[in-house]
């Protein structure tokens, strides 16, 4: 048994409460993934669940304000997607440029039990309702399937698409880099870029400039080994765009057994750091690290950016050297410090593996600390996708999970936290990309605040967060005890250029289109 006192927080929080039922979200399904974000642009959050089994159905919830209040509406019957089913993870973007949100869907995750399925590609038609283009866009993907990422790699304002497999010493599937040809379809290029060589055991795919040089890099955690960064070299004298291995140079390294992973600035110092999540250990290794006795676990690892082109593991620095057996799991603000916290979805397949799902707060960029007793959200369900998100438009960032295991008697009902709220200030962003792409994936936000007298900045990419699990790519920024903002600036990385916004005032919502 494990003392109840190694599960307390450290630091008190109020506590978050489930309210899926209320919202009419709570139905039950296995694992799966989720797009948190605004399908039929009314300016609230709406919701697409899915599940990995051939059984479940694709969801779609939209979402309306009655009389102050936010409510969600099953539309899943008259979405025309009936067919649609089997998929663990889904991301969305505008690769068309339309305006309206796109979603892919990977499929084949756990090659052993599902196998070579292909993905899907959902054209948004702004109306809450998609219409499936696979076919008609010719990205046509076969294997076994989750790792997948929008990003526009070369600069030329469209979202491309990368999606990476899980290999195995019996099977090789090359990654793939699906290049927008900017007529509706796409081309895989992956091979000329030479992303085509490297495999392994893919679980997750991250974009993210490491270098800031105006160019998005790649990240593939690997289960079954060492993970890869792969740099963006940027066209040759052809044009054609190249990767190369930089995981040595930079310092990567551990943990070779990795889940979920992503890009963000921890520290707001401008460059973006690397959470990779370890996913090898016992049950025993889990009781183990709670007890802080030793164990064979593999260990999170946060990569602090060192500004030079490499990274260090500060991971003990910070409070992250554990056991986190991590599945699903996304980042956001939730008490609006300007400081990114992040929630994780924990275990494993087998029915024994029964662990609390974990909340980090973010302790100012210097160190992050464990409230999920305090904030009431260690549920002990196999938790899976995640997304942050103001649900309920109060100003405090929720947090939507899909809970459930792969087999069948494993299933287990959605969630939603709703955040008890909280003091501080915030201000929402809606980029709209002219040059660049239209939901403006990749581009950068400084938000320069003055707070106690003391001026600081905080700093965003634009994202859907991790990489199982979508947030809205509507950035929600933090400002903390800041009653103003100073200004806001927007790096546009098509023209390398700066745009600079003034006269923005706090706990209000903005979009803000490319200037050219």
């Amino acid at each position: 048994m494990i003392p109840p006192s190694l599960f307390e927080s450290k630091i008190s929080y109020p506590r978050f409460n489930n309210k899926s039922e209320d919202f009419g979200i709570n139905f039950e399904g296995l694992a799966g993934g989720v797009v948190l974000d605004d399908f039929n642009n009314d300016g609230h959050l709406d919701l697409m669940i899915s599940s990995i089994s051939s059984k479940d159905p694709l969801r779609i919830f939209l979402s309306s304000k009655e009389s102050g209040t936010i409510k969600f509406f099953d539309i899943t019957k008259s979405s025309d997607l009936k067919g649609l089913k089997g998929s663990l993870n889904i991301m969305q973007g505008d690769y068309n440029n339309d305006g309206n949100v796109d979603v892919f869907l990977s499929r084949g995750a756990w090659n052993d039990v599902q196998g070579e399925i292909p993905g899907s590609l959902l054209k948004g038609l702004g109306n809450g309702k998609f219409e499936d283009i696979t076919t008609k866009a010719k990205i046509l993907t076969t294997g076994p399937g989750q790792a997948v990422a929008w990003g526009d790699f070369n600069n030329d304002g469209l979202l491309d698409l990368v999606v990476a497999y899980e290999s195995d010493s019996e099977k090789f599937y090359p990654t793939q880099l699906w290049k927008n040809n900017g007529n509706g379809t796409f081309t895989d290029i992956a091979k000329e870029a030479g992303l085509a060589a490297y495999h392994g055991f893919f679980k997750a795919a991250a974009w993210g400039d490491y270098n800031n040089d105006g160019k998005l890099d790649l990240f593939l955690a690997n289960l079954n080994g060492s993970s890869l960064l792969l740099k963006n070299l940027g066209p040759d004298s052809s044009g054609v765009w190249h990767f190369s291995d930089a995981s040595h140079e930079a310092g990567i390294s551990d943990p070779k057994h990795s889940f979920t992973s992503w890009f963000f600035d921890y520290d707001n110092d401008g460059y973006l750091d690397l959470f990779v999540s370890g996913y090898k250990a016992t049950l025993a290794d889990i009781v183990a690290d709670y007890q802080n006795r030793k164990n064979n676990g593999a260990k999170a690892a946060l990569f602090h950016n060192n500004r030079n082109g490499t990274f260090s593991n500060v991971s003990k620095k910070v409070g992250l050297d554990r056991v986190l057996l991590t599945m699903g799991a996304n980042f956001g603000d939730i008490n609006n410090d300007g400081y990114l916290d992040f929630y994780l979805g924990t275990g494993y397949p087998l029915l024994e593996m029964l662990i609390p799902n974990r909340l980090f707060l973010n302790q100012k960029g210097k160190k992050f600390v464990d409230i999920t007793t305090s904030a009431g959200v260690g549920h002990l369900q196999k938790g899976h996708a995640v997304a942050f998100g103001d649900i309920n438009e109060d100003g405090a960032q929720d947090i939507f999970e899909v809970l459930g295991g792969v087999f069948e008697n494993d299933g287990f009902k959605r969630v939603l936290f709703l955040n008890p709220g909280n003091k501080g200030n915030w201000i929402k962003l809606k980029l709209q990309g002219t040059r660049d792409n239209r939901s403006a994936i990749g581009a950068r936000i400084s938000v320069f605040i003055n707070e106690g007298g003391k001026k600081r900045m905080v700093h965003r990419m634009v994202s859907s967060g991790g990489s199982f699990g979508s947030g809205p790519l509507e950035q929600h920024i933090g400002v903390g005890a800041a009653n103003s903002i100073d200004r806001v600036e927007i790096y546009w990385p098509v023209l390398n250029k700066v745009q600079i916004l003034k006269n923005l005032m706090i706990n209000k919502s903005y979009t803000i289109i490319e200037s050219n």
